[in-house]
């Protein structure tokens, strides 16, 4: 399955570090990582993290 991360560039829940190692864990995963935020992407920068997920819906 298709599968996009997102990681914030600050997260100390989950780093961008381990989101890097679960990349090739996944069959078809999509890293992207927004710079200066930290664990609430969606709150912090909502309108990049939706540009992020439009982005990753349309490239199916």
């Amino acid at each position: 399955m298709r599968t996009l991360l997102i990681a914030g560039e600050r997260d100390r829940m989950a780093p961008p570090a381990g989101q890097r190692w679960l990349l090739p864990q996944l069959a078809d995963g999509q890293l992207r990582t927004i710079s200066g935020v930290g664990h609430l992407v969606h709150y912090e920068k909502p309108a990049a993290a939706a540009a992020l997920i439009r982005e990753f819906l349309a490239s199916s």
